[in-house]
C-alpha cells in the first residue's frame, strides 16, 4: 500500500507500507459447513436405509397375494410396511394372530404412513439440530402405531386377543395365550 505523506517542510514523500493479509474464516462459513455435514449425514443415513429396504424387496421379491404385496424375509421378528409392501416373516404366516397383524399393516398403507415419515425424515434433515423435529419424528410414529392399532381392534372380533397379540410382541414370548 503506497501512502502518500506530507512532511514538516510540506514535501510530500511516498511511504510504502506492506500489510500481510491474514486468512479470515468467518464464523457463518464454519456454521455453515457444520450445518451442510449434518444435512447431508442425515440424509444419508435415510438413504441408506431407503435403499437396503428396495434391495431386500428386489433380492428377495416382491409376491402379490389378493390385493396384497408381500417381502418374505427369513429372520423377521415383527412384520412391518412401507410404501405398498408388507415386509414378513413367512412362519409369522402361521402365528395365530397373523390376521390381526396383517391388518395392522394395511392401515398402515391404506393411511399413507410410509408417505409420512418420508417427508419427516426430509424435515428431521434440514433441522437436524433442532430436537423438536426429533421429537416429533418420534411422535408421528406412535401416532401412526396408535391410529393402526385403533382401526384392527375396530376389525377384530375379540379385541382382547389383539392387545395380547401386542403385549406377547412386546415381551418377544408367549406371556399369556
Amino acid at each position: 500500500i503506497r501512502a502518500f505523506l506530507a512532511d514538516n517542510e510540506g514535501d510530500l514523500k511516498v511511504k510504502t507500507a506492506i500489510y500481510r493479509e491474514t486468512a479470515s474464516f468467518p464464523l457463518y462459513t464454519v456454521a455453515l459447513w457444520v450445518y451442510i455435514t449434518g444435512v447431508l449425514a442425515v440424509l444419508l443415513r435415510f438413504l441408506i436405509g431407503f435403499f437396503h429396504l428396495l434391495f431386500l424387496a428386489f433380492k428377495n421379491g416382491i409376491q402379490k397375494v389378493g390385493t396384497d404385496r408381500f417381502v418374505f424375509l427369513h429372520s423377521l421378528p415383527y412384520p412391518f410396511s412401507f410404501l405398498h409392501l408388507i415386509f414378513i416373516n413367512r412362519q409369522t404366516l402361521s402365528d395365530a394372530g397373523y390376521g390381526a397383524m396383517l391388518q395392522h399393516e394395511r392401515v398402515h398403507i391404506r393411511q399413507w404412513h410410509s408417505l409420512d415419515l418420508i417427508l419427516l425424515e426430509l424435515l428431521v434433515a434440514f433441522q437436524w439440530f433442532n430436537p423438536l423435529a426429533w421429537l416429533l419424528r418420534r411422535s408421528l410414529k406412535e401416532l401412526h402405531e396408535y391410529l393402526a392399532d385403533e382401526e384392527t381392534i375396530k376389525l377384530q372380533p375379540s379385541p382382547l386377543d389383539y392387545q395380547l397379540l401386542l403385549f406377547n410382541q412386546v415381551c418377544g414370548t408367549t406371556v399369556y395365550n
